[in-house]
């Protein structure tokens, strides 16, 4: 066997290598590519879910916010303070009309029951707001009679 030979045959070896090693490398480089955009489409689903996030507890703190000034609205009216008179009402949230008709002499409220409710919740806390998030829990209204006979 001849020294040419052996550089000829080892030549011929190393293209038949390189043949094989290219595709591979190819295909690592194409399944790397996929896997990056990828990660980057579930990083902008992760930052979208975040921002609504984000944006659904503002509007959560807004809202407590805007009850708790309008409770304390009322009762600063119920208590007759010096300056509920002063005060103006929140934007929308209290009828001040109405207010004298439905008071007390003791200037409370006083309120009868219209009917009972009856559901598979023990109490008001921990049940939904809106009746479309949970279809599956029914519940049962029933008006007093004495409210309308004839109904």
């Amino acid at each position: 066997s001849a020294p040419g030979g052996l550089a000829a045959r080892c030549s011929a070896s190393l293209s038949v290598a390189g043949a094989l090693v290219v595709p591979m490398v190819l295909a690592l480089l194409a399944s790397l590519r996929f896997e990056r955009s990828q990660r980057r489409a579930a990083e902008k689903a992760a930052d979208e879910q975040r921002e609504a996030s984000e944006r659904h507890a503002r509007l959560r703190d807004e809202e407590r916010r805007g009850r708790i000034r309008a409770e304390q609205y009322l009762r600063e009216i119920v208590g007759g303070g010096a300056a509920s008179r002063d005060m103006a009402p929140p934007a929308g949230d209290v009828d001040t009309e109405n207010q004298e008709a439905g008071s007390a002499t003791d200037g409370g409220f006083v309120f009868h029951p219209i009917g009972f409710f009856k559901s598979v919740f023990r109490n008001r806390c921990g049940t939904p707001r809106q009746g479309g998030v949970v279809p599956d829990c029914l519940a049962t209204l029933q008006c007093d009679r004495d409210l309308n006979p004839r109904a």
